[in-house]
């Protein structure tokens, strides 16, 4: 049995220190409804969940030179838009420093939770211009009436 390559998620050409926005999907472990239940197009967060949306809102928009523009956490995964506002801060670690600090917390706090908590790796999309800013705004803003309707057809 030989050993699988793994695609290569990341945009070749593209320096990941550089300042700009990025797309980022993280996604739940075996993608389990781990964080919370869709209830129509309304998401309701399970205390992982909430755990999840509490370190986007507070602990990465507190890591310097990181904000977070829009965010969304599904039942099974996580979109956001992260901007790194200056070289030198690399997103992969960003990335990690999360999925680390949530699933330690998720595992102090969630009897129910136990780890692994993330699947491996990321999906990140970097943008490229304010109409593609837009465009994955709105894409994160309605992912659960998406959701929501792919459920009833």
């Amino acid at each position: 049995m030989g050993m699988t390559t793994r695609k290569a998620l990341r945009l070749a050409q593209h320096d990941y220190r550089s300042p700009g926005a990025y797309f980022v999907t993280v996604c739940a472990s075996k993608r389990g409804c781990v964080f919370g239940t869709l209830h129509g197009d309304k998401v309701i967060l399970g205390l992982a969940g909430q755990i999840v949306a509490d370190h986007l809102c507070e602990r990465i928009d507190r890591v310097g030179s990181v904000s977070v523009d829009v965010w969304i956490v599904m039942p099974d995964h996580v979109h956001a838009v992260l901007v790194l506002e200056r070289d030198g801060r690399l997103l992969g670690p960003v990335i990690g420093s999360f999925k680390s600090a949530t699933t330690r917390e998720i595992s102090r706090r969630c009897s129910s939770c136990s780890p692994p908590v993330w699947q491996r790796g990321y999906y990140d999309h970097v943008v490229r211009n304010d109409t593609d800013l837009d465009r994955v705004r709105e894409y994160i803003v309605t992912n659960p009436l998406r959701s929501a309707l792919r459920a009833v057809s």
